[in-house]
């Protein structure tokens, strides 16, 4: 619902009417209550990466204002290379510089807040888009690309007649190094430390977060190098290490590309306000040409369809609006309560104080483990109900409304400016007791699989090469909690090729209706394809179940599967997998019910 400024306060109510031609004609009832009071809008960036080029001119400048009227405070722009001929020319360079300028254009056209993101795009600068990977890859760095690098800066940034206005720009020289190629990590470095040698002045942005979650230290790679570290993967050290760093600290992609809008909400609102990043984004805006088509990597993608009339909102998209109104309702209630617990009323002392006492209740409620991964269970968990954030809005809105000095939208604006004077109170990290409280919300039953044995001549387990060439072993020296670890082994380098650690027909009563967890440790040494916790359950109306991936080098991980059979049966074999060339230890598996 768009409501304009100058919009009287109080109950609006109307019917809409649908009368199609050959159809029953209905309505829908319609109220609309129009606040005596306007939202602040907190100083934290907000972002979706955009389209390519629309196949309709007259879009170009719509979509980045259908951005801002959802609540986004940025764009991002990229200069882009002419000739891919793995050569910086002066064609390049000048198509660089005028898609950049035509970006800048329209960004101050739309009347976004925040600083622009992007620069030049560095494919066939300093990495090409390999077909086979469907990711970057870096070419060798030389002494001569190094110079090819920094000319292509330079030209745009430093001695052209827009230079100034060319620089303010969060400067994205590479997307998510650590992620689908975690060669990626050591170039990414170079390039970031070249940059920053070169060009002091300038400030970088990167996003990271996948090749954490192999065990990469992509923050002590790269974010002693980035005046801003945009990652998808939080934890308390993460939070303190960057703001050792002086890096700061953006979250991205924590939303569900419309699988479960309530992920969206959560993301942009109460999560974001929680967690303390002064940004948050998510991929992405618009894709593809067609909302009939497939947007990037044969899925669907985007938050905005295009039509010829402009872009069509996906509920994804009304979902992060929503979320960002949520966080300006939190914002502008502690803002109020910060002002309240100061007056010299002490009956307003009194409602700030019962206001701040409810904020901090239903500030518990957030998962702040929600972007830590595959290697804690409540990751990816709201915790909140799509009806309790409704709840949750309409008793900020009546907070807010108890600690108004005066209805008055007049005396509102006056007294927004006060506000917004205040010491700011937004970017309040979680405390170290609010991560530990965490992991409590859900309790599972006992061992279900302990009486069976694990190592040794009679063990119940069994390591077993499916296919392939390989080996394993029950290990003392390399263990997590138990006494030994089960190590599987592939040497050959058939992706295919896998060896497992499996329970044949584990004698496990499996209950109708009643949710189950499977879950181990396990950790990887040079593994090229993934190795994963296996459950080929195959009753019940419960198919094969893995838990996520781990490859490359990792220490040890908490993995885990769930499912919920819906009549009583059992389950077939309960396996660790490797797939493909590298070694994986796994300690110790445990079923429980929930």
């Amino acid at each position: 619902v768009f409501v304009p400024q100058a919009t009287e306060p109080g109950v609006y109510s109307g019917t809409i009417y649908f009368e199609p031609d050959n159809a029953m004609k209905s309505s829908i009832p319609l109220e609309i209550n129009v606040l005596p009071f306007t939202l602040l809008d907190p100083p934290i960036v907000r972002f979706m990466w955009g389209p390519p080029t629309s196949i309709h001119p007259e879009n170009e400048t719509k979509i980045y204002q259908d951005m801002a009227t959802h609540g986004l405070t940025t764009m991002i722009l990229m200069g882009d290379v002419k000739t891919r001929d793995e050569k910086i020319g002066k064609e390049d360079i000048d198509n660089i510089s005028q898609s950049i300028d035509k970006g800048l254009n329209t960004y101050n056209k739309t009347g976004f807040r925040d600083t622009p993101i992007g620069g030049i795009h560095n494919n066939q600068i300093i990495y090409y888009w390999d077909k086979s990977l469907k990711w970057f890859r870096y070419w060798p760095i030389t002494p001569e690309l190094d110079d090819q690098f920094v000319t292509a800066y330079r030209e745009v940034f430093t001695q052209s007649e827009q230079a100034e206005k060319r620089s303010k720009l969060l400067h994205y020289l590479v997307d998510e190094p650590g992620g689908a190629n975690p060669k990626n990590l050591e170039p990414a470095m170079h390039y970031l430390k070249l940059f920053k040698e070169k060009f002091p002045k300038l400030k970088t942005f990167v996003t990271i977060g996948g090749g954490m979650k192999q065990g990469y230290d992509e923050i002590g790679m790269l974010s002693p190098y980035l005046d801003v570290t945009c990652t998808n993967y939080v934890t308390s050290e993460v939070i303190d290490r960057l703001e050792k760093l002086h890096s700061e600290f953006w979250i991205y992609n924590g939303a569900s590309l419309n699988v479960d809008p309530v992920k969206e909400r959560f993301f942009f609102g109460w999560f974001a306000w929680k967690i303390g990043a002064k940004g948050v984004g998510q991929w992405t805006y618009a894709w593809s040409y067609s909302p009939f088509s497939s947007a990037f990597r044969d899925e669907r993608q985007d938050y905005a369809l295009e039509t010829k009339d402009g872009y069509l909102p996906t509920v994804g998209l009304e979902m992060i609006r929503e979320g960002i109104d949520d966080y300006r309702s939190l914002y502008t209630l502690a803002k109020l309560i910060q002002n309240g617990l100061q007056s010299k009323d002490q009956e307003l002392v009194q409602k700030a104080s019962k206001a701040n006492l409810r904020l901090a209740e239903l500030r518990k409620k957030v998962n702040l483990n929600y972007l830590r991964g595959y290697d804690m269970p409540e990751s990816s968990v709201v915790g909140i109900s799509a009806d309790d954030l409704d709840s949750y809005r309409g008793e900020l809105e009546q907070l807010i409304a108890g600690l108004l000095i005066d209805e008055n939208e007049t005396t509102w604006k006056t007294f927004q400016e006060k506000l917004k004077s205040d010491p700011e109170i937004l970017f309040g990290k979680p405390s170290e007791k609010e991560w530990q409280q965490l992991g409590s919300s859900q309790i599972f039953g006992k061992d279900l699989l302990e009486e069976t044995s694990f190592g040794g001549v009679l063990s119940d387990w069994k390591i077993q090469v499916w296919k392939g060439k390989g080996e394993g072993s029950f290990e003392n020296g390399i263990v997590h909690q138990g006494n030994k670890s089960a190590k599987i082994a592939i040497t050959s380098d058939n992706k295919t090729d896998n060896g497992v650690l499996v329970l044949h027909q584990p004698k496990v009563d499996l209950k109708k209706g009643t949710k189950y967890r499977l879950s181990s440790w396990i950790k990887t040494e040079n593994v090229e394809n993934n190795a994963l916790l296996f459950a080929a359950v195959r009753c019940g109306g419960v198919s094969d179940v893995s838990s996520a991936k781990v490859k490359g080098n990792s220490d040890w991980k908490y993995v885990w599967l769930e499912f919920t059979p819906d009549e009583d049966c059992k389950a077939q074999y309960f396996s660790i997998r490797l797939w493909g060339q590298g070694t994986v230890y796994a300690d110790r598996i445990v079923l429980q019910d929930h």
